[in-house]
């Protein structure tokens, strides 16, 4: 619970901004798309369909150049879907005249872009679709090769002879347009449907095409460069039946490895977001991990160390100057809106050129914060290092499945077994050991002591990303400008992001070594607390549910800090003002929402059921280690009141507060906050609260009740709901019952 949680694939895909990169109209393929009120009148659906199988080259190119427009409308692209416009389309791609074949794969790929994974199904269910593709992507590959050659020959001095076929001139010409809108419906159809990710790794074509685009010695256009390596990211994510290519090939790894730590020139500028391909090629690298550690000589040190270089260049992206150059921008455009400035020649200036170069520049800036937020999301799941997946693990695990290595892999073995003996030997020896004892250090997880020991800037990066809204907000508000939505959006998403990392690093053994110094839990503290207050009244929930999960981090690595392992750098002192926000947020999250309420002028407080766990996990962690009589008292009869559907104690931001009944699932998180809070009078200077406040007939009441709530829990939709619900009753009758039994011991004893 105290770790962010890792992502399948499906969960990852619905939460990526913009999964194809190519939802900005720039990105499809038709040159001529215009804003609707500019757009040509739609023709009629059936005669672009029929003029798809037109005997006439232009009339196929044509009709493939109508479809990439239309296809963009809702209602249009279901009207063509209905009217069988897939068989057609997908026979084009067989066409012998590039410009036709440049056209029919340009609507393909607005088909999927706009449709989504509706569109993509449909293209799936022709049974024809993929293979078409990769029968296509064999004929591309042909020619990029041959023009490859050619400018290599062209270098070298040579005199390349021009060709004689002109279907060969337009060939060559068309590649790489033809390539790049290839790889965006495979990467679109691998997104969708774990089917296509099959069939396309069966290929044995697609992985060497792809691992070409991203060869350096190759001089190829960004964007295809770009999306080769996203579909790569894809196509590798939770498919371990692509390993083999990768062990079989281990040039690949060595060019991922390459690429993310930075000896590739070219891909650690921030120009057209090149940057990105840095922490593509480290998630990719993150992807395979298993099978390059278990059944390749692939280095452990090397590719955590290249995954830790990718992540550290990305997150040097000064945010706080991006946001200003977006004010900026959209300064610009604004200007542009309102007025014409005139040229030097007196002619007007070409109002849709200025639109695109300003929508470029923004699209750049909003590309940079998607590769910082991939970045966060590669190291997130980098620092959850589950057992047996460190590098060492693997190493170990590879040599006893293997009885024919050779005597140089057996002595490896042998010292690998004998390093785990010592491990295990200090971890005995080192017994309660503080967290901060040296000791500690050589018990680390490999990775999270790389982390630790070679990358020590990366925890103050993931730090200054959280705190960077604060630092813009000032910084905009001086320059009377406003940063664009759309930027500001992209910065919720990486605060995110951020937190998330952080939730998983404080969770390892490794976080009191990142909080070295005296009052750095304290601070950290207070800085999450500044972001929740601003993100519930923006309505950002997820971020809010980052920030208390990281507070939430916290609290357990004080937690640690016992009279016996006193550190002053994990020390916490939560002021009573913040614990009261929390309850107050609590309050306002689970109350029900006002159906009659404009959402604009009076945005929704109720939090999801995920949120409220949380705040309840951390009230519970503060009523626990406080000695503080009223603040235990504050936090638990508010509780308790949640719990039977009494009011709340009045406050003074919320005088008259409403009494509303705990929903089972929330109910379930506050009766294990009470079993945690009051586990034991003899020790517990609070527990008076527990006693004076009736607390226990009031439970004790509360059992009917809540068993038949608990029976009205669906156990076929909602099992795991219904079984936690089920624990929690019987717990709270035995709890009722150890409270009864421990007064009267605690009596008998006076």
């Amino acid at each position: 619970m105290g770790k962010a949680n890792n992502k399948g694939r499906a969960a990852a895909r619905a939460r990526r901004n913009d999964p194809t990169g190519l939802a900005d109209l720039s990105g499809p393929v038709a040159a001529g798309i215009m804003p609707p009120q500019q757009q040509a009148p739609k023709p009629e659906v059936f005669p672009v369909v029929k003029k798809l199988s037109s005997d006439s080259i232009d009339d196929r190119a044509w009709a493939a150049t109508a479809l990439s427009n239309l296809v963009l409308d809702p209602e249009m692209r279901k009207k063509l879907l209905a009217a069988q416009v897939l068989p057609p389309l997908l026979a084009l791609l067989a066409d012998q005249h590039a410009e036709v074949v440049v056209e029919a794969t340009g609507a393909l790929r607005n088909l999927v872009v706009a449709g989504g994974q509706d569109a993509c199904g449909d293209l799936v269910r022709t049974g024809t679709a993929v293979p078409a593709l990769l029968a296509l992507l064999e004929r591309v590959s042909a020619w990029i090769s041959a023009r490859l050659a050619d400018e290599k020959r062209v270098k070298s001095g040579e005199v390349v002879p021009p060709l004689g076929d002109k279907k060969d001139v337009a060939n060559r010409a068309a590649c790489f347009d033809v390539a790049e809108q290839l790889v965006a419906v495979l990467w679109s159809l691998a997104e969708a449907f774990d089917e296509a990710v099959r069939v396309i790794t069966q290929s044995w074509t697609v992985f060497p095409f792809l691992m070409e685009l991203l060869n350096p010695e190759h001089e190829l256009p960004w964007k295809l460069v770009q999306i080769a390596g996203q579909c790569l990211n894809t196509l590798t994510d939770e498919n371990p039946a692509c390993y083999p290519i990768f062990t079989s090939r281990p040039e690949y790894a060595d060019r991922f490895a390459a690429i993310a730590s930075g000896a590739v020139s070219g891909y650690s500028t921030w120009d057209d977001n090149r940057m990105l391909l840095r922490p593509l090629c480290g998630n990719i690298l993150y992807n395979i991990r298993e099978a390059l550690l278990d059944k390749s000589d692939f280095a452990g040190h090397v590719l955590f160390g290249s995954i830790f270089n990718s992540i550290t260049a990305a997150l040097d992206y000064d945010v706080a100057e991006a946001l200003v150059a977006g004010a900026g921008i959209e300064a610009d455009m604004e200007r542009t809106a309102s007025a014409v400035p005139p040229m030097d020649d007196g002619a007007s200036v070409d109002i849709q050129s200025l639109v695109q170069r300003d929508s470029g520049r923004m699209a750049v800036l909003e590309g940079n914060l998607e590769t910082v937020q991939l970045a966060l999301e590669l190291l997130a799941n980098v620092v959850v290092v589950e057992e047996g997946d460190g590098w060492e693990n693997l190493d170990v695990k590879d040599d006893r499945e293997d009885d024919d290595d050779d005597e140089d892999e057996d002595d490896a073995a042998a010292m690998m077994e004998a390093d785990a003996e010592i491990a295990s030997t200090i971890k005995e020896e080192s017994g309660n050991n503080a967290m901060g004892d040296d000791s500690q250090d050589d018990l680390l997880d490999p990775v999270l002591a790389m982390l630790a020991d070679e990358f020590p800037t990366l925890f103050g990066k993931v730090l200054a990303l959280i705190n960077t809204a604060h630092i813009t907000t000032t910084t905009t508000a001086a320059q009377q400008q406003a940063p664009p939505a759309e930027l500001v959006a992209h910065l919720t998403i990486v605060q995110t992001r951020a937190l998330a990392c952080l939730t998983n690093v404080l969770a390892t053994n490794v976080a009191p070594r990142i909080l070295p110094a005296e009052g750095d839990a304290d601070r950290l503290w207070h800085a999450l607390f500044l972001i929740l207050g601003p993100a519930q009244a923006r309505g950002s929930m997820e971020l809010v549910d980052a920030a208390l999960g990281a507070l939430l981090g916290v609290l357990r690595v004080a937690e640690t800090n016992t009279p016996k392992n006193a550190s002053a750098s994990l020390i916490v002192n939560v002021p009573e003002d913040h614990i009261g926000a929390l309850v107050n947020a609590l309050v306002a999250g689970s109350s029900p929402t006002d159906p009659t309420a404009n959402p604009t002028t009076s945005p929704s407080t109720h939090l999801p059921h995920a949120t409220l766990s949380k705040l309840v996990t951390v009230l519970s962690y503060l009523a626990k280690r406080t000695t503080s009589i009223p603040v235990t008292a504050h936090i638990m009869t508010t509780l308790l009141a949640l719990l039977t559907g009494t009011p709340p104690p009045p406050t003074p931001t919320n005088p008259t507060p409403t009494p509303h009944t705990a929903a089972v699932a929330l109910a379930t998180d506050i009766l294990n906050a009470f079993y945690d809070v009051f586990a034991d009078a003899a020790t517990d200077p609070t527990d008076c609260v527990y006693v004076d406040g009736g607390m226990n007939e009031v439970l004790r009441a509360f059992v009917p009740g809540f068993r038949a709530r608990c029976r009205q829990v669906d156990k076929r939709k909602n099992r795991d709901m219904r079984e936690r619900a089920e624990e929690a009753l019987l717990n709270l009758v035995a709890f009722v019952k150890y409270k009864d039994g421990e007064r009267k011991a605690m009596k008998g004893g006076q």
